[in-house]
């Protein structure tokens, strides 16, 4: 990853696209449910069979709602998109599929974040020769304040 400059996702875009089609799938599901009537019951069991498994899926590769950069972001379409598929008529909309898109986004945003940072440290540099470099120039500056104030 650090040495080509190519960004490795959590969700590989095959997988992002059978995602969005699980959900497109449940969301025309929910659609044909709530014209033929058969309301409360049969929408809220699509919706709970849709987002177990992705939730599965975002558990398998590591994309948790509550850890990472944009966790707030995540959190927030997670709960939109359940208060949204509470309500009857509105869950014909296809929240799911937007829900999970924007969660892909999000994830993939940290994904070039953590990129970005892993990039910059470079692959030679570590975090405890860093702080070994910037020990030591602490301690310089200190000790040559100590010896300016014994000298004066």
């Amino acid at each position: 990853m650090a040495d080509t400059g190519k960004v490795t996702y959590r969700i590989p875009t095959t997988l992002a696209w059978f995602m969005g089609g699980i959900c497109v799938i449940a969301d025309g599901l929910q659609l044909i449910l709530d014209l033929t009537g058969a309301l409360a019951p049969g929408t809220f069991l699509v919706t709970i069979f849709d987002e177990g498994i992705i939730s599965a899926i975002f558990l398998w590769r590591g994309v948790t709602y509550t850890s990472g950069k944009k966790a707030l972001p995540k959190l927030l379409t997670l709960f939109g998109m359940n208060v949204i598929e509470l309500i009857p008529i509105l869950n014909a909309l296809p929240t799911l599929t937007i829900g999970v898109v924007l969660i892909i986004r999000s994830s993939r945003a940290e994904d070039r974040l953590a990129s970005n940072a892993k990039q910059q440290v470079g692959p030679s540099q570590s975090g405890r020769s860093n702080w070994t470099k910037m020990e030591s120039y602490n301690t310089g500056a200190v000790e040559s304040a100590e010896d300016e104030y014994e000298n004066a």
